[in-house]
């Protein structure tokens, strides 16, 4: 994976479903060639009952998606 796309940089997705969608870049997975950016690809995981969470919870975090659906748009913060 190229370096060009590195953490804290702002892109915006090209394709898939939220086409458009801007974020800034949270985790790089080089050897996946994969980003996880912030607000997009949500995804939803159950948790059980535990001392961290009494009750159990529903907790949202991103999934990473390939840097091939994305395209930088701000310069490399140096």
């Amino acid at each position: 994976m190229k370096k060009s796309i590195r953490v804290g940089d702002e892109v915006e997705i090209v394709a898939g479903e939220q086409k458009g969608v801007r974020g800034k870049v949270l985790r790089v997975a080089v050897a996946e060639n994969r980003l996880v950016v912030e607000g997009v690809r949500m995804r939803k995981k159950c948790v059980k009952k535990s001392e961290r969470h009494p009750d159990g919870a529903i907790l949202q975090a991103e999934s990473p998606l390939h840097r091939s659906n994305v395209r930088k748009i701000s310069l490399e913060k140096q």
